[in-house]
C-alpha cells in the first residue's frame, strides 16, 4: 500500500510539473545498479569529498538512433545462405546514415547543452556520440546530480570524478541513449598494462641470424616467413582491393621508421601505412611520439608489423584516438572509446574489409548499456561490409572480475556475436619448442600467456552458436 501511495504521489507531481510547463527529470542510470545489474569491480571504490563546482569534465552523449531492430533483421538476413538478401550488395555510408541518424535527437541534445553552458569539443562522423565538456557545476545542473572524487580502495592517488547517478528531462529522454563517463567507475584494469623499458623484450634481431626457436632460451619467436609457411599464404596473390585497419587503443601509437626496418630486416614489401585516422593533431608524427613514448607503442606497432606481413598487397591502415576523448584527464579510457571506432569506420566512403582490435577487459566489468551501444555499431559496421577481428584476451577462459567466483568469463569485445573472436596458439611448426600440432596457448605447455575464452553473460549468440553452446 506505501509503495502505491508513493507512485501515486510520483505520477502526481510529474502532472504537475508537466501542468505548469516545467520538464520534470526522471532518473536515468545509477552508478551501482541499473536493471538488476551489479559490477563488483564498484566495491573497489570509495567515495570522498565533492568534486570542485569549476573543475572541466568531459562526457560523450550518445544520441538514440533510429531502426536498429531494422537494422539487426537486414544483417541476420544478409548472413544467411540462400536468403534472398544474401547476394545483395552492401549498404553504403548513406543508406546507414538515412537508417540511424536521429536528427530531432541531435537538435534536441545540442540546444540542451547550449542551455547549460557547455560545449560540444567533438562529434562522430554521423553525430551519433557528442563530446561535450562542461564544468562540474554545470554538469550538475544539466543532468540533476552531485559529482563526487571516487579513488581505488587500494591506493589511487588521483580521483575520478563521477555521479552516483544522473537524472534527463522527460523532453530529452527519448533521444538520449546513454551519457558516458558520468556514473560509470571505470574498472581497475582499463588500462594496458605497459612493459616497462628494464622489462620490455630486445629489439628483434635479422631473420638470417636466428631461427624460429633461436631467439632466447625461454622465448620462442615466430617469424612472419613461418606464418605465411604454416598458413599457406601467397602474399603476392592478394587482392590490391583489400584492405584492414589496425586500432590504437590506450594512447597507442606506431614508429613508421620501426614499421620499414621491421620490413627489411624480415625481407618484406616496403607497405607502408596508406593512411593514419586521428581525431587529433597531438600523435600525427608518429617517430617522435614513440621515442619519447616507447611505452606507448609496442601494442600497436607489433599489430601494424604483422598485419603488414600478413596481408603486404593490402591497403592499411592505423585508427588511433584523440586523446581528450579516449582518456580523461586521470589517464583513463573513456567508456565511448569502441564505439567512437567502429561509428567513424561506418560513416567512411570505403571502410576497411578488416579491422583487428587487440584491446579489451573482463566482459563482467562492461556496463550493458556499453555492451549494447557496441553491438549496435558492430552491426552498422558489419552492413557496409566490415569483418570485426578482436583478441580473446590473454589471461584464460575464467578471469572474472570477481575474484571468488569461478565461471567461464569471456573478454570484451571479444565476446560479442557480432565480432569474430581469435585466440593466440602454439606449437605447429617442424622446429618448435612445442612437439605438437598447432594448439591453444596455454601456460601449461609452456606458453606466457593462456589464450582467453568462454561463455558471454549478455550477448545472445548468432542462431548458428545457440545449440553448441546450450549443448555445452
Amino acid at each position: 500500500m506505501q509503495a502505491l501511495l508513493l507512485l501515486v504521489v510520483s505520477l502526481e507531481l510529474v502532472a504537475v510539473a508537466v501542468a505548469l510547463s516545467i520538464d520534470p527529470f526522471v532518473v536515468r542510470e545509477r552508478q551501482h545498479r541499473e536493471q538488476g545489474f551489479d559490477l563488483p569491480y564498484h566495491q573497489r571504490y570509495v567515495k570522498s569529498e565533492r568534486a570542485s563546482s569549476e573543475v572541466k569534465l568531459t562526457l560523450v552523449i550518445a544520441v538514440t538512433q533510429l531502426n536498429v531492430d531494422l537494422m539487426e533483421k537486414l544483417l541476420l538476413n544478409k548472413s544467411t545462405v540462400g536468403h534472398a538478401s544474401y547476394a545483395l550488395p552492401h549498404l553504403n555510408a548513406e543508406d546507414v546514415r538515412g537508417l540511424v541518424t536521429n536528427l530531432d535527437g541531435v537538435r534536441a541534445v545540442r540546444k540542451y547543452i547550449e542551455k547549460h553552458d557547455g560545449t560540444i569539443v567533438l562529434q562522430s562522423l554521423n553525430e551519433e556520440y557528442l563530446s561535450v565538456s562542461m564544468a562540474v557545476r554545470s554538469v550538475e545542473r544539466a543532468f540533476n546530480t552531485i559529482v563526487w572524487n571516487f579513488r581505488l580502495v587500494d591506493g589511487l592517488s588521483t580521483s575520478i570524478l563521477r555521479a552516483e547517478q544522473y537524472s534527463l528531462p522527460l523532453s530529452l529522454e527519448a533521444h538520449v541513449a546513454a551519457v558516458f563517463d558520468l556514473v560509470h567507475l571505470p574498472s581497475s584494469n582499463s588500462n594496458v598494462l605497459k612493459v616497462s623499458p628494464a622489462t620490455a623484450p630486445p629489439s628483434f634481431a635479422s631473420a638470417d641470424q636466428h631461427s624460429d626457436r633461436n631467439f632466447g632460451a625461454s622465448c620462442p619467436v615466430i617469424f612472419p616467413e613461418s606464418l605465411r609457411r604454416i598458413y599457406g599464404l601467397d602474399v603476392s596473390t592478394a587482392s590490391p582491393l583489400a584492405s584492414q585497419c589496425v586500432l590504437g587503443s590506450m594512447k597507442e601509437m606506431f614508429d613508421p621508421q620501426d614499421l620499414a626496418q621491421f620490413q627489411r630486416e624480415f625481407h618484406q614489401a616496403d607497405t607502408p601505412i596508406a593512411t593514419i585516422y586521428h581525431q587529433s593533431s597531438g600523435r600525427t608524427d608518429g617517430h617522435a611520439y614513440c621515442s619519447t613514448n616507447p611505452n606507448d607503442c609496442q601494442e600497436a606497432s607489433l599489430d601494424v608489423q604483422m598485419m603488414t606481413s600478413m596481408g603486404s598487397a593490402a591497403k592499411s591502415y592505423f585508427y588511433y584516438e584523440k586523446d581528450g576523448l579516449s582518456i580523461d584527464a586521470n589517464n583513463v579510457e573513456s567508456d565511448s572509446s569502441f564505439v567512437w571506432f567502429l561509428s567513424n569506420l561506418t560513416a567512411m566512403a570505403d571502410p576497411p574489409m578488416v579491422v583487428s582490435i587487440s584491446y579489451g577487459g573482463p566482459e563482467g566489468d562492461i556496463h550493458p548499456v556499453i555492451l549494447r551501444l557496441f553491438e549496435i555499431e558492430s552491426i552498422k559496421l558489419l552492413l557496409r561490409g566490415t569483418t570485426v577481428v578482436a583478441s580473446s584476451g590473454d589471461s584464460g577462459a575464467n578471469y572474472s572480475p570477481d575474484l571468488s567466483f569461478c565461471g567461464y568469463y569471456p573478454q570484451f569485445p571479444s565476446s560479442s556475436r557480432f565480432v569474430l573472436s581469435v585466440g593466440a596458439t602454439i606449437g605447429g611448426t617442424e622446429d618448435s619448442l612445442i612437439p605438437t600440432n598447432e594448439v591453444g596457448c596455454s601456460v601449461e605447455l609452456g606458453s606466457v600467456i593462456t589464450s582467453g575464452g568462454g561463455f558471454s553473460g549478455i550477448s545472445q549468440g548468432m542462431p548458428f552458436q545457440r545449440g553448441p553452446v546450450d549443448y555445452y
